[in-house]
């Protein structure tokens, strides 16, 4: 609208925890007291793409400004992440809408789903939000499920030897700060087939 002004942020490097150097160029709307990102943001991260938005920010100027974004990727190969956390390569790849994603108050949540096709099953990551999001330590809680995931190329080169079967189950409620888990209801099932005992 003409009360809008248009511009934009462009940066030529930049570089960011866990991601590679890349450059950045985010159009930007401003009106009264609110921020627009009308594109989404596409950066590169280890194994794919992600895109961040359109997102907005509303209350800029208020003592509780809201944010208002989404999370898109497709095809994210998930060696390259896993790599310094698993004991062995790991194929796989995972697909995920996070739309919309809203920051309020210091709390975040979003509706959608992650994906991930990994260990010959599915892992689906769902209800993901936080609270205490600006403060030294937040804390991230949200819901996993898993199909059919195989415990022997789970448990291949870890220390405490192979595990032979299929594994579905679920952790609802999953809490985490700090890098430690506070609190989940679990369920763990192994699946008797032709393949595995």
């Amino acid at each position: 609208t003409a009360q809008n002004l248009k511009g934009g942020l462009s940066v030529r490097s930049v570089r960011l925890p866990l991601l590679p150097e890349q450059g950045l160029n985010v159009p930007i709307q401003a009106a009264s007291n609110r921020l627009f990102m009308p594109a989404a943001t596409t950066l590169t991260v280890p194994g794919g793409t992600v895109r961040i938005g359109p997102s907005k920010i509303i209350g800029l100027m208020g003592p509780s400004p809201a944010l208002h974004t989404a999370l898109h990727f497709e095809n994210l190969q998930l060696e390259p992440i896993l790599s310094g956390i698993w004991p062995h390569p790991v194929t796989g790849s995972a697909d995920g809408n996070l739309d919309p994603i809203q920051i309020e108050g210091g709390q975040l949540q979003s509706a959608g789903e992650i994906k991930a096709n990994i260990f010959d099953g599915a892992l689906t990551i769902s209800h993901v939000g936080a609270r205490e999001v600006f403060t030294a330590l937040p804390v991230v809680h949200l819901d996993a499920r898993w199909h059919h995931l195989n415990l022997a190329l789970m448990t291949e080169d870890t220390s405490f030897g192979k595990v032979e079967g299929i594994l579905n189950g679920y952790a609802k409620k999953m809490e985490v700060s700090n890098g430690q888990l506070q609190r989940f209801d679990l369920l763990l099932d192994t699946v008797k087939t032709d393949d595995a005992p």
